[in-house]
């Protein structure tokens, strides 16, 4: 049997980081077939690996990392669910695996089922405790379920453990300002950046960590330092969507409507995206052109159901926003509900305590979820 062991690299979280996986490029194909694109294409690859070497627990691995990207660009869970699948055939092969148990770790946190996520990361912490990934991923998954201490815990091991570790210090960034200490998130942020030296983070991570510190900035009103930290992200890596998205709130809020318009525009030129749909409907809407907005919104609204009909719990929120941007109150509280139920936090909470206030303001009360407090 045909085992292999790789060193794990550290693991950075989309939920933390903020960002989605996107591709433009697409396959030739005939004119009868619908093109494949570079995630099928992907996937075909992993599946005739599997096929070829069936007693390699590996191949299963990485078919499973194949579905759940896939998973994280179309919404549709059905992917995560077949991910899940396969991890259960790798560890047949390769029973005790931490590889393996780091990748169900990951697909459970990307479906926002953090609990279950956290239990799993904990579990294999008692086999490796100063494991980088686990630590990381307890921690991501902890505080996503609004367990702060438990978070902090992990994460100021996973500091200790490896200080050379840009992510560690990132992650007590992320918690600091969760916690509304943007002073110290900002030098936490500032010091992952600077841990790593001789040895520089790469340019998508750079650009990862100058856009989060920019947002840091503008939460604290230093909107010049903001854009400074934007444009020093796209320096590093034009065109990088997370510094565009910060760039375009940032361009509103110095009343440029046009200049964030364009950003937005040059942002769908590259894919289809619902959050960025919605921002350049709500900015349509402001300036006039209802129709337009319209026709995004129900654009971003049919992936939002689509994916949370699929199964997503990682959809629930935005559609639950974009019913109560519709006043569609008990729809918005039901799945505000469910998300809270998920993660249980501040904001999530705060999400559907104005669900809640919004309907009665509209003469439409209702009831109200034991867990709101």
């Amino acid at each position: 049997m045909n085992k292999k062991r790789l060193i794990v690299t550290s693991v950075t979280v989309v939920a933390l980081l903020g960002v989605a996986i996107y591709f433009t490029a697409m396959s030739r194909t005939s004119a009868t077939k619908a093109p494949l694109t570079p995630f099928d294409q992907n996937i075909k690859f992993r599946e005739s690996r599997v096929e070829a070497y069936p007693e390699d627990s590996e191949t299963y691995r990485q078919l499973a990392a194949g579905l759940a990207s896939r998973a994280g660009e179309t919404g549709d869970a059905a992917d995560y669910d077949r991910a899940l699948r396969e991890i259960d055939e790798a560890d047949k092969l390769d029973p005790g695996s931490l590889r393996l148990l780091q990748a169900r770790v990951l697909i459970l946190f990307s479906r926002h089922r953090f609990q279950e996520a956290k239990n799993i990361a904990e579990h294999g912490l008692q086999l490796d405790p100063n494991n980088a990934d686990l630590l990381s991923l307890a921690g991501d998954s902890a505080l996503e379920s609004g367990d702060l201490d438990t978070a902090e815990k992990h994460y100021r091991l996973l500091a200790e453990t490896s200080p050379k570790l840009p992510g560690a210090w990132a992650r007590l960034a992320r918690l600091a300002e969760v916690r509304g200490d943007l002073e110290e998130a900002a030098r936490l942020m500032t010091k992952s950046i600077d841990v790593g030296y001789p040895t520089p983070l790469p340019p998508y991570g750079i650009a990862w960590t100058r856009s989060i510190l920019g947002e840091i900035e503008a939460k604290r009103g230093n909107l010049d330092e903001a854009r400074r930290q934007y444009n020093w992200a796209l320096d590093k890596f034009p065109g990088f969507p997370l510094a565009l998205e910060f760039l375009a709130d940032l361009e509103q809020w110095h009343g440029k409507p046009d200049e964030a318009e364009k950003i937005y525009r040059n942002l769908l030129s590259t894919k289809a995206n619902p959050k960025w749909q919605i921002s350049l409907a709500t900015l349509l809407e402001k300036r006039g052109a209802k129709d337009e907005a319209a026709q995004l919104r129900a654009e971003a609204r049919k992936f939002y159901e689509q994916a949370v009909a699929s199964g997503n719990e990682g959809y629930l929120r935005p559609l639950a926003t974009l019913e109560l941007d519709e006043h569609n109150y008990n729809r918005a509280a039901e799945l505000a509900a469910r998300d809270m139920a998920l993660r249980p936090t501040t904001e999530s909470r705060a999400i559907y305590a104005n669900i809640i206030k919004a309907a009665t303001d509209a003469g439409q009360p209702l009831p109200v979820a034991q867990n709101i407090q």
